[in-house]
């Protein structure tokens, strides 16, 4: 375990996280998994250590956790996030404000905590999951789709400052993917009743992509091969439904992907 590369995982008491985790395990990483609660999510083959990405102590004391157990810390990946289901308008500052703290804010944290031990090294691998909603906006899901946009431009940013330290930034950027948190994703507390025919027909889309979606264990491999390459691209799309979002929010006119968009999502039944 000595010359085990150390792998720290946010968010790894289900879904991605776990499956990553539980992936990387059983190929001689020492990995260290976090979650707010690990009590709930009972015992673990992999240390599961309590931290909350909103809180700047409770981040660093992690760190220096996992530092003092193993010396070193070769990979992050930044996993933990949230959501907010409703309109734009209908979202509240404070609930935006959530999404936002766990997916951008706690995203920086992490990375700003890791990186004077990577810098020390000269060796590292940051790999932040973001999502197809990071490529392209997602009706009724604004505010996530709005942090994913936010830790886009910052990891690709982050990516040109800290390459000549040896540290490689990259994103994964999955399609649908079945996960308890899709059915677990806090739903706006003000609802405006002009949005509901439309937010009605979009959730009902919406959710049956997601429980038709990749089992975790497909976006985990992708996260296996990040790290096992000399030099990670930037971006990771993980599906045939990311894949084709980022081919054609590349070459389509705006207008006729917007008119793509709203027929694959229902709402073109809405007036």
């Amino acid at each position: 375990m000595t010359d085990a590369r150390v792998v720290l995982i946010t968010g790894a008491g289900f879904g991605i996280g776990r499956a990553t985790a539980e992936l990387l395990i059983t190929h001689d990483y020492r990995v260290f998994g976090t979650s707010r609660d690990p009590k709930r999510h009972g015992e673990q083959a992999f240390p599961l250590l309590e931290m909350d990405v909103h809180s700047d102590e409770s981040v660093s004391n992690c760190v220096q956790n996992v530092l003092a157990q193993a010396g070193r810390i070769d990979i992050l990946v930044n996993n933990a996030g949230t959501g907010i289901a409703g309109a734009a308008e209908e979202t509240q500052l404070s609930e935006a404000q959530t999404v936002f703290e766990t997916n951008f804010f706690g995203t920086v944290r992490m990375t700003n905590a890791v990186l004077p031990t990577m810098r020390q090294q000269r060796v590292g691998k940051i790999i932040t999951m973001s999502s197809a909603g990071g490529l392209a906006g997602i009706p009724f899901r604004a505010l996530y789709a709005a942090s994913k946009f936010a830790v886009e431009g910052y990891t690709e940013s982050l990516r040109y400052e800290v390459r000549p330290f040896g540290i490689s930034v990259s994103l994964v950027e999955p399609g649908p993917v079945r996960t308890p948190i899709a059915d677990a994703v806090p739903h706006v507390s003000h609802e405006i009743a002009a949005y509901a025919a439309s937010r009605r027909q979009f959730t009902e889309t919406f959710n049956a992509s997601m429980r038709q979606g990749m089992p975790p264990l497909r976006v985990a491999r992708v996260i296996q091969r990040i790290i096992e390459q000399d030099a990670p691209s930037l971006r990771y799309p993980v599906g045939t439904q990311a894949t084709m979002l980022a081919l054609l929010r590349r070459v389509m006119p705006q207008g006729g992907f917007e008119m793509l968009m709203r027929r694959i999502l229902g709402l073109e039944k809405q007036r």
